[in-house]
């Protein structure tokens, strides 16, 4: 079970439709002032393209992990971060004491106040990876190694895209969650009337109800459109 190889690839790809719409509004070359996104006072870092990193782990009995680096910008730093520095750490360790190579890796640039942002970003990747192959290894689900599951399926929302492009809907059915959730609505063409039969949001507009980090906001005042 020991790990013989960890590489990175660096993955970016072209936006479809409009830029990333935090983009527009906080980067150095955000929208004027009056435009949705409002115009933030700070101005922020934004790839031009949706960037992220694989990690993949191989073991000397020919098993495979994957994993995935969050790598909003950069993408080719964290992958650097993978394969300069971490993959020396890794490559001999085992992959049923991911505990302890993860301790190491996060202690490696401890002496130079590196313990976030891209360093973790990186160690997230190649973590998933072990992960992936100890599980691949034994033959049983990651969330057996971890002590079980108590769901088997879990919503999600997706956040910080581009609006869909006018006529998209929505495939998956967001409109089973109930009134007042404050959850995503789907991007149907006409509007949307999942968390709010009166919203009147546009098709195609990059706005939403409610606020999907925010369960209860509905609930405490009336969802922004």
């Amino acid at each position: 079970m020991k790990v013989v190889s960890v590489e990175a690839f660096a993955l970016l790809a072209e936006p479809i439709g409009e830029r990333y719409w935090g983009a527009r509004a906080w980067s150095s070359s955000g929208a004027a002032l009056g435009t949705y996104p409002v115009q933030a006072r700070r101005r922020y870092a934004y790839s031009a393209t949706i960037d992220t990193v694989l990690v993949r782990v191989e073991t000397a009995d020919g098993v495979i992990g994957w994993g995935e680096c969050k790598a909003p910008v950069a993408a080719r730093v964290t992958a650097a971060l993978v394969t300069e520095l971490l993959t020396p750490l890794v490559v001999g360790t085992s992959v049923d004491e991911i505990t302890v190579t993860w301790e190491r890796m996060y202690a490696a640039m401890r002496v130079r106040g590196h313990d976030s942002g891209f360093w973790l970003e990186a160690i997230a990747g190649v973590d998933i990876a072990l992960w992936d192959a100890w599980g691949h290894t034994l033959g049983v689900p990651v969330h057996r190694l971890l002590g079980g599951a108590f769901r088997t399926a879990v919503p999600v929302y997706a956040s910080g895209i581009p609006a869909a492009p006018p006529g998209w809907t929505c495939r998956w059915p967001w409109t089973r969650w109930p009134t007042g959730t404050g959850r995503w609505s789907s991007c149907a063409p006409a509007r949307c009337t999942s968390c709010n039969p009166t919203c009147a949001v546009p098709a195609g507009s990059p706005r939403r109800c409610g606020s999907p980090r925010s369960p209860t906001r509905s609930a405490r005042r009336p969802p922004r459109t």
